[in-house]
């Protein structure tokens, strides 16, 4: 296993967890439909981490081809 297969493995981990997190709170702030909400946060933060990830690569211009 190579350092960028364990720094992709890092930024999926940081993704669902940051999907975890905020799914648990728009639930806990929205309490009369948990589940849709729990969904919603999840997706929103793994999306958010994913491209914020992007922009620093691009940016960076340390973009490798997968």
């Amino acid at each position: 296993m190579t350092t960028q297969d364990i720094f992709h493995r890092l930024r999926v981990g940081l993704s669902l967890v940051v999907g975890f997190v905020s799914g648990k709170l728009l639930a806990g702030h929205f309490q009369h439909h948990p589940s849709e909400f729990f969904i919603g946060g999840f997706l929103l933060g793994v999306i958010f981490t994913q491209g914020l990830y992007w922009v620093i690569e691009t940016l960076s211009g340390d973009r490798t081809s997968d």
